[in-house]
């Protein structure tokens, strides 16, 4: 896992890796990456064996490929893991660490084929998911968004929800919506101070909203959470 942007060369083919980037390669291939004028961080991972060997195989993951990760959360996660195992156990249960390994092979071959499905995206589709998830508290219109792709808002609406399987004005609810309910953990703040720290003036609209998305009013899942 490279945590930084780095130049990376493998067998004699130069490449730069985006920072937080997960890469296999296997041990006889020669690699070599950093650089002096910069500082820069990786973790990583070193196994052998025909067993290991195997699950690299049968999980799909690409070979001396870079695969991209939005943050090291879920690399750091799955390393500690394994070295918690392989470390604090008095004899290493070999059943447990394969399977182990097992599920952050999935983890990072599924990341793969997302990262496949999001290259195929066009850049201002990419450009406005990225605008939504960073302003979703914000005031997005629908027409803003499409007028600065230079799109008609009913095809930009149609092409965006043929990408990302939802419509930008649902996508912005369910980001809201996610933030409320993180919102919600803390008894100090009112449903409506909440609801306007998640973009809406009208508490009873957000309760509607936030009841449609979890099944229960801001408050049910407050006191639910607080009983826990």
């Amino acid at each position: 896992m490279f945590h930084h942007a780095v130049p990376l060369t493998v067998e004699n083919q130069q490449m730069d890796i985006k920072p937080h980037s997960v890469m296999i390669f296997p041990p006889d291939v020669p690699t070599s990456y950093g650089s002096r004028d910069k500082r820069w961080q990786h973790s990583w991972l070193r196994i052998s064996g025909q067993t290991a060997d195997q699950l690299i195989y049968q999980s799909g993951v690409p070979i001396n490929q870079p695969i991209g990760f939005d943050t090291a959360k879920l690399s750091d996660h799955w390393l500690s893991i394994l070295h918690r195992e392989m470390h604090q156990a008095q004899q290493v249960d070999i059943r447990c660490v394969s399977r182990l390994l097992e599920c952050w092979l999935m983890k990072i071959a599924t990341q793969a084929k997302a990262n496949q499905t999001q290259a195929a995206i066009p850049d201002v589709f990419r450009q406005a998911y990225r605008f939504i998830t960073d302003h979703y508290r914000e005031n997005i219109k629908l027409d803003a968004l499409a007028e600065q792709i230079h799109l008609s808002p009913r095809y930009f609406c149609t092409r965006f929800k043929q990408y990302y399987k939802v419509t930008p004005i649902n996508l912005v609810m369910r980001l809201r919506m996610a933030y409320a309910r993180d919102l919600l953990s803390d008894v100090n703040l009112q449903i409506t101070e909440i609801a306007r720290l998640c973009g809406y003036a009208d508490v009873y609209y957000f309760s509607r909203l936030f009841k449609q998305e979890h099944g229960i009013t801001p408050s049910g899942f407050r006191t639910q959470g607080s009983s826990q």
